[in-house]
This record gives structure tokens, C-alpha cells and sequence, in this order.
């Protein structure tokens, strides 16, 4: 499945030379038109083909060259295509990469200078990642959650060391009572327990923060009190990163435990997004930070920007436009974030969904350069 990291290098290295970029919605509801989005294709490149009749012959055999690489590409496809969404970017020269996506997309076929991103960047925001520990006092399973699948990561037992108790090293009679001074067999045993529970916990904390590592969401989840006692165990890391998810319960079954991993995932996410949208909006005073579009294309143009907020809301109300600052951003190396839920209101509310963390003060106006319109032959 395609990542950001993977999209972003295809965006640098396609830069300016013709892309068929092809989005398709694969979740089809009516069995009857599961095949319907080769009939939708073909046509859409029908029109992309009128659209250069005009054009030099070079540029129609380069296009030429590009729509049969694709048909190619998706001729051994029988029916739906699986994963919620599907991209293709392809080039005279043939498939530069045909990947599922994690996130429903609409329907587009593009032909322009590089590839056409918007699409892919909100499905991706999709995407999340998580480890995840359903525990309770004598055992812990661990997993991964990517966003498309759930893969178990071994287990964890508690084990204790408790020894049988001595009676005066001679087996006890019938008679014999347990003297009611000292330490009993009984409270040997709930001690070593209790110690062999703990080194649980310990390596369950352990084995999460390396299966998660620095920036990663942990997910919790068993019984009450030993998903309480495994974030005790956590206590390093920070707490805006773990989460007690209630409804993981011993008994759920994995495609339970993934359901609820992904809305444990999308709650971190979300919390963390409010607090750096918050921090954003109170750094713009000091020249730290942009609102608006036209004042993060400044600061793009700057080469200030460190991380560039946009919600999906902008995305779909000013396409060009929200391709451009994400094409800037990639090309200045700053971080892309689509930020959904509270901190998406949040900043339409205040910004107009754009916003940009800066790489130092911008207190004075930078002059912005030109933002022509690319051609474009998108198919309707």
C-alpha cells in the first residue's frame, strides 16, 4: 500500500513531466457494477485524448503510450479492485507505481505536469498506526495495527517463581497447622505472583515502546486493572501517545480488536491535531505562524515553512489551489498534515483551512513569486 513517504518521492522525481494519475473508487455497493470503473475509465480517456487534438504528435504518442501502459496494468483485474481506494501514476515511459490506497477516493482521471496529489494525500490521511496490548494478570497479546491490517506480535506470560513450602523439612502431618507467626507458603506465593506480574508489565511496556517507537500510539486494553497497571508501566512515555481503550476486552476477536484500534488511533491522532492547531493559531502574532492560503503561499515561497496544515474541507473546495501549496510544501521538504475532526473545525473556523507552522519569524512581507496555472486535462 502506497505511505506519504512514497508519494512524496514519486512527486519530486515525476516534477514536470507529463503523469496519468488515476484515482479509482473500489468499494462498489451493487454487485451489478463491480466492472463499472473500466467503462468509466475508458471513457475518461477517451476525453483526455480529444482534449489534445490539437497538441504537438510527440505530446499525443507520449499520452498514447501512457493510457496503454495503464490498460495493461489493470487488464488482469477482474471486478472490484479490494482496498477501499486505488492510484495509478503513469508516465510514455510506463507504471510508475499502481497501489491500493486506505481511504475511499473519488473518481478522477488527471494528465498534467507531475502527478496530481490532492486526491492521494487526503485518502492517505486516513491511514493510521498503533500497537496495541490486550492484557490481563497472567498474560498479554500484542499486535500491530496499520490502518489496513491487524498482525498479532507475539505474547507475553507472567511467570512465578514459587517454591513448595517446608514444614521442618518433613511433609506435614494431618494435624500439622501453619504456625501464625511469620511468613506463610500462602503469602510466598501471592508474593512471587505479584513479582512475576510486575516483570509482566515490565516487559510488556518493554516490547510496546520498541514495537511503537518514538512517535507511535499505544492502545490498551483487557481487564481494567491490568490495563491500568501496564500504563503505569508506560510511565515514560508520554501520555498524549497511550490510550486505555475500555471496549478492547479479552474476549474480542481480532477483527474487534482492529475496529476498535482504529478509533483508538484516530482519538490520539485527532487530540494531538487540536493541540498543534491550537499552538499554530497562538504563534501568529509573534510571525511564527501563517493563516489563510495566501499568507502560508508567501511563507512557501520563503522557504519558512516547517509543517503545512490543510483540512480536507480546503482540499475539496479549492483543489488547485490546495495542490499547489502541497506541491510547494513537498518541495521545500516541510511536513504535510490533513487535520480532521475538532482540530479541522477548528482551523476552517479560524483559518479557512490553511495553515503553516514556520521554520523562524517571517515579521516582514516576502514577495510572493508567480502561481500560474499548470495545464491541466482532467477527464470530468
Amino acid at each position: 500500500m502506497l505511505t506519504e513517504r512514497e508519494l512524496m518521492a514519486l512527486e519530486r522525481a515525476l516534477r514536470g513531466r507529463p503523469v496519468l494519475s488515476v484515482y479509482l473508487d473500489a468499494r462498489v455497493a451493487d454487485p451489478a457494477a463491480r466492472a463499472s470503473w473500466r467503462v468509466a475509465l475508458d471513457a475518461a480517456l477517451d476525453r483526455i485524448a480529444e482534449t489534445l487534438h490539437d497538441a504537438t504528435h510527440a505530446d499525443r504518442a507520449a499520452f498514447e503510450r501512457a493510457a496503454e501502459a495503464l490498460r495493461g496494468a489493470t487488464a488482469p483485474v477482474a471486478g472490484t479492485l479490494g482496498a477501499p481506494g486505488w492510484v495509478a501514476f503513469v508516465t510514455a515511459d510506463g507504471v510508475q507505481r499502481a497501489d491500493d490506497l486506505p481511504g475511499r477516493v473519488a473518481f478522477g482521471v488527471y494528465y498534467q505536469p507531475g502527478i496530481r496529489l490532492t486526491p492521494a494525500v487526503r485518502a492517505l490521511a486516513e491511514r493510521r498506526h498503533a500497537v496495541v496490548a490486550v492484557v490481563d494478570s497472567r498474560s498479554a497479546r500484542l499486535y500491530r495495527y496499520d490502518g489496513a491490517t491487524l498482525e498479532h506480535a507475539g505474547s507475553i506470560h507472567a511467570h512465578a517463581h514459587v517454591e513448595p513450602p517446608s514444614h521442618m523439612g518433613t511433609p506435614p502431618r494431618r494435624s500439622f497447622h501453619t504456625p501464625t507467626r511469620g511468613s506463610t507458603g500462602t503469602d510466598a506465593a501471592e508474593r512471587e505472583h505479584r513479582a512475576g506480574r510486575a516483570r509482566m508489565m515490565r516487559d510488556v511496556a518493554a516490547r510496546l515502546a520498541r514495537l511503537a517507537g518514538e512517535s507511535g500510539w499505544v492502545l490498551l486494553g483487557g481487564t481494567p486493572g491490568a490495563a491500568r497497571e501496564a500504563r503505569a508501566a508506560l510511565s515514560v512515555r508520554p501520555p498524549e501517545r497511550v490510550l486505555v481503550v475500555p471496549a478492547l476486552q479479552i474476549a474480542s476477536t481480532e477483527a474487534e480488536i482492529a475496529e476498535r484500534a482504529a478509533w483508538g488511533a484516530t482519538e490520539l491522532q485527532q487530540r494531538k491535531q487540536v493541540v498543534e492547531v491550537r499552538a499554530l493559531l497562538e504563534r501568529l502574532a509573534s510571525g511564527h505562524g501563517t493563516s489563510h492560503a495566501d499568507a502560508t503561499h508567501r511563507a512557501l515561497d520563503a522557504g519558512a515553512v516547517r509543517r503545512l496544515y490543510v483540512t480536507p474541507g480546503f482540499l475539496e473546495r479549492s483543489s488547485d489551489e490546495g495542490e499547489t501549496l502541497l506541491r510547494a510544501a513537498i518541495a521545500e521538504r516541510a511536513a504535510v498534515e490533513v487535520v480532521t475532526g475538532d482540530a479541522a473545525r477548528l482551523l476552517d473556523a479560524e483559518a479557512d483551512g490553511v495553515g503553516a507552522l514556520l521554520r523562524f519569524s517571517q515579521t516582514s512581507p516576502v514577495r510572493a513569486r508567480s502561481h500560474r496555472k499548470r495545464d491541466t486535462w482532467e477527464a470530468p
